[in-house]
């Protein structure tokens, strides 16, 4: 038997509601989705003003005083067990205080070499740890006032202790304080691309010499320290 009409009108009530509530969801998804677009461009606006969309990069904000790593070229000497280097340097006889600062190769770690000036014993370098990146490193060493008041030259004789390796210079500063202000009193730079400053400051190796060359390495990002006389010690 067939369906009655009442079977028929339920029928139709049925796909009739069955396609109003289509229509419903079909609106519910388009409002949807235009919700959706609405937000995704919103979030890309901000990435876009973020500097982030289409391969865009943003760099951080700088500190002006904080400076970038800095490569160097530099030529220098080394010596091992048995050895010592030896130099002259001129200061003021007037002079409160001298101060030996050495450029190295810090990736040869635990460098030590005891100092004597002009005969007496008057300090040490310290060993350092090895430093795998940023391989320049500038060490200082006061010499005793006693040591060096009314002199008008100093003879520095730098002989090794111990080491990874080998002990290496590749410049030294020398500073000395008169009337209370620090400044740069004499410069020895060492290496075979330097033969006129070694041969001024009388500069050789006693012993094993075990490295002479040129090596590019960089200082570390750091905050300057300035210092008394006002320059840059990072770089010397």
């Amino acid at each position: 038997m067939g369906f009655g009409a009442s079977d028929r009108r339920d029928g139709r009530g049925r796909r009739a509601g069955a396609r109003s509530a289509g229509r419903g969801r079909a609106v519910a998804a388009a409002a949807f989705g235009s919700l959706a677009a609405g937000v995704a461009l919103g979030a890309l606006g901000t990435v876009a003003a973020l500097g982030v969309l289409a391969g865009a990069w943003v760099p951080e904000t700088a500190n002006p005083a904080v400076s970038p790593a800095r490569a160097l070229v530099d030529d220098g000497r080394a010596f091992g067990p048995g050895g010592s280097s030896r130099f002259t340097v001129t200061v003021d006889p007037d002079n409160t205080g001298v101060r030996l600062i050495r450029r190295l190769d810090a990736g040869i770690g635990m460098q030590r070499a005891t100092i004597t000036v002009n005969g007496t014993p008057a300090g040490a370098w310290q060993p350092l740890h090895t430093e795998h990146v940023y391989r320049w490193k500038d060490q200082s060493v006061d010499i005793p006032p006693s040591l060096s008041a009314g002199k008008h030259s100093l003879t520095i004789v730098n002989t090794f202790v111990s080491s990874d390796q080998d002990f290496n210079e590749f410049l030294y500063v020398v500073q000395h304080q008169v009337n209370g202000v620090w400044s740069t009193a004499d410069t020895l730079d060492v290496g075979p691309g330097h033969p006129a400053s070694e041969a001024a400051h009388g500069y050789r190796i006693i012993g094993p010499e075990t490295f002479t060359g040129a090596q590019t390495f960089s200082y570390p990002p750091s905050t300057p320290s300035i210092t008394t006389d006002g320059g840059d010690r990072r770089g010397i």
